[in-house]
């Protein structure tokens, strides 16, 4: 019996890393992720199965949760504008939600792997995604249409859009920017500053300038609430990191040219007419839009992917706020602040038992919510993710 216990053991703390690492290779389509959590959904089928005695955890998060997936699943019915796609892709990701959570629950070690198989796999696609720029940088085009977007410039290694590979990345760097500075040994601290700088190369090259005020508000929030920092020798190191990060940031946007122009002149300075304008023009047609609706439809939402279908030109929310309360309505919305809600309580009560990680996962869901003001979240693995990992 202890044989198979110690071999089921295993398998949960292999499967959890592969969770972590696979997170970073590939969107919400099919990827290796998918494969790897479709195998620990049938391994928790077996082992409800088998085991006479199991836990499911229960909270207020869950239970909003739950009704926010029947209002979902009710609008597939009742909403002819519900794109199933759009329905079935955010039940998917709740379903993820529950599957890590209910293994979280039941062994505090598997959030570990998680979080070191994560790490492993931000570090490897990182590794990949400036290789290939560095690649495109001495002239030889290796690399170039797997790593890169379509401008051949922003990168995105096995992700359709650098802003969604930005934002995954950002938990990376503040994790390793953290453990920089807690590094005890000098040696231990120049290695951990390499890898975080490598990865943050990434963050910066990806040109997402949502996942670099995620980051950014994140860092902050780190700062100001994780109290250790606030010592001297912290301070400071935390510091000297931060100069390192912004010296690395202004190489590769204005000093170091791509294509004899500098990463600004080709990809920043010309974003206000390709994304940033149209982004605000749909912003100001928005409320209009939410209003122009049976009162059924506001309170309930007109169903998931609807908003492209009544927008002018089919433009997506890129707000997760404004699509959740257009899509789900007043319900859908209230449902969703309720989750973050009892989230942040439940973390604000596990702070004094894990102050640091408790304060990592509180400021990181911080940066994600701001960038939710500029992007649909409600979709990233990544975001349901972190929330699972929150017990």
């Amino acid at each position: 019996m202890k044989i198979v216990e110690s071999y089921k053991n295993r398998i949960l703390q292999a499967a959890a890393a592969l969770v972590g690492f696979f997170l970073m290779f590939g969107s919400t389509d099919l990827s290796p992720f998918e494969i790897v959590m479709t195998v620990v959904g049938v391994m928790t089928i077996v082992y409800l199965l088998v085991q006479k005695t199991y836990r499911i955890p229960i909270s207020w998060q869950n239970y909003s949760l739950a009704v926010f997936v029947l209002l979902i699943v009710a609008q597939l019915w009742l909403m002819p504008e519900s794109d199933t796609l759009f329905a079935l892709i955010t039940v998917y990701l709740i379903a993820v939600y529950g599957l890590i959570q209910f293994w979280v629950t039941e062994s505090r070690s598997i959030r570990e792997n998680i979080v070191y198989g994560y790490l492993g796999g931000a570090l490897a696609s990182s590794v990949l995604g400036l290789g290939a720029y560095l690649s495109v940088l001495f002239r030889d085009n290796f690399g170039s249409v797997r790593f890169f977007w379509e401008d051949n410039i922003r990168i995105s290694v096995f992700f359709d859009d650098p802003v969604v590979y930005g934002a995954f990345l950002v938990p990376a760097v503040l994790i390793l920017s953290v453990y920089t500075c807690l590094a005890e040994k000098m040696r231990q601290f120049f290695i951990l500053l390499f890898v975080t700088m490598l990865v943050f190369s990434n963050l910066i090259l990806t040109g997402s300038r949502g996942a670099w005020l995620n980051f950014l508000v994140a860092s902050i929030f780190f700062v100001i609430l994780y109290t250790p920092f606030h010592t001297k020798h912290l301070w400071q190191k935390g510091a000297g990191v931060a100069m390192v990060g912004l010296f690395v940031a202004l190489m590769w946007i204005f000093i170091i040219p791509i294509d004899g122009r500098s990463y600004y002149e080709a990809t920043l300075s010309s974003r206000y007419y390709s994304s940033d304008k149209p982004r605000i023009e749909n912003i100001q047609s928005a409320s209009s839009q939410l209003v122009q609706r049976d009162m059924l439809s506001i309170l309930f939402g007109s169903g998931s992917g609807s908003y492209e279908k009544k927008s002018e030109n089919g433009f997506a929310a890129h707000n997760t706020y404004l699509r959740v309360l257009y899509e789900q309505g007043i319900v859908g919305i209230i449902l969703y602040i309720a989750v973050l809600f009892f989230i942040f309580r439940l973390l604000r009560m596990r702070k004094r038992k894990d102050m640091l990680y408790t304060t990592l996962l509180a400021s990181l869901l911080v940066g994600i919510l701001v960038q939710n003001m500029f992007v649909d979240t409600l979709h990233w693995r990544h975001f349901w993710v972190l929330l699972s990992l929150v017990v």
